[in-house]
């Protein structure tokens, strides 16, 4: 079984990677 906060982490660090743009603009 596999924790969300890994799987949040690493989605959050590749999205951040890929688009950071978008990114900022969610978080806005």
């Amino acid at each position: 079984m596999y924790k969300p906060s890994s799987l949040t982490a690493i989605l959050l660090f590749q999205f951040k990677r890929d688009k950071t743009t978008t990114f900022a603009f969610a978080f806005l």
